[in-house]
């Protein structure tokens, strides 16, 4: 299900937005606007204005730092799509062994169903990483 945001002119779909909500509480939380404001300002003592392009180590730790966000994606991804094959997996066996079941009628409930149940049971342990997350991309930020 989704739905159209005015406001970035794009589509959208509320369990995402749901998350989003969530990071942006946790962000706040651990007073991540108060280090990104630090940031900027300490970003103009690391890169003065007029000074030439990045050296090699940097640009080393910016792509250090693409993977570190890929791989932290896909450890929060990671135990929703476990669970959700195993129940595509799962419906796939019920409908080779009894054939007259309707695909469409159960296994959209049912993986619906599961996935705001690991949702719900997942998303307590996801608070942990995703705090370490920013916390140390704040701190990497600011040194």
């Amino acid at each position: 299900m989704g739905f159209f945001d005015p406001q970035s002119q794009q589509g959208g779909n509320a369990v995402g937005s749901w998350l989003g909500v969530i990071a942006m509480l946790i962000f706040l939380g651990i007073n991540g606007h108060l280090l990104l404001i630090h940031t900027l300002v300490e970003s103009f003592n690391a890169f003065p204005v007029g000074d030439g392009m990045f050296s090699l180590g940097d640009v080393k730790s910016l792509v250090a730092a693409g993977g570190d966000v890929f791989r932290l994606g896909l450890q929060l991804a990671l135990p929703f799509i476990a669970v959700l094959l195993i129940v595509n997996l799962s419906l796939g066996v019920m409908v080779r062994v009894a054939p007259q079941l309707n695909l469409m009628s159960i296994g959209m409930p049912a993986t619906i169903t599961t996935g705001f149940a690991s949702l719900y049971l997942l998303l307590p342990y996801l608070e942990q990483p995703l705090t370490q997350a920013l916390e140390r991309g704040l701190t990497g930020l600011i040194r």
